[in-house]
């Protein structure tokens, strides 16, 4: 899987990084995330990619993007302007390869 999570007209939570990771922790089977300023709006998003025993299917996905919003909304208190992007990683993507991607920085 491939995330991001990101907050429109502002940084995401600090902490939401140390939620997230506790998340993986408990669930996948190996996962990195990172956090990066945009070179367009300069807006402090989380970057992650992660291996789950799950398929990657549509329902899956929004199973997790809901957990996502709801680890998001326990920090913060409301979703205004936040957004999940979660996907599969495309063909010729993997895991070793986005983990170089969002450490880049």
């Amino acid at each position: 899987f491939s995330l991001t999570i990101s907050k429109l007209k502002g940084d995401i939570h600090p902490e939401l990084l140390d939620l997230l990771h506790d998340y993986m922790t408990k669930t996948s089977i190996k996962s990195g995330l990172s956090t990066e300023v945009g070179h367009r709006a300069f807006n402090l998003h989380i970057q992650g990619t992660f291996i789950m025993k799950f398929p990657c299917d549509k329902k899956v996905i929004s199973d997790l993007t809901k957990i996502f919003k709801s680890i998001i909304k326990g920090l913060v208190g409301s979703l205004s302007g936040y957004r999940v992007f979660l996907k599969a990683l495309a063909k010729g993507q993997s895991f070793t390869t986005m983990l170089g991607y969002i450490t880049k920085d």
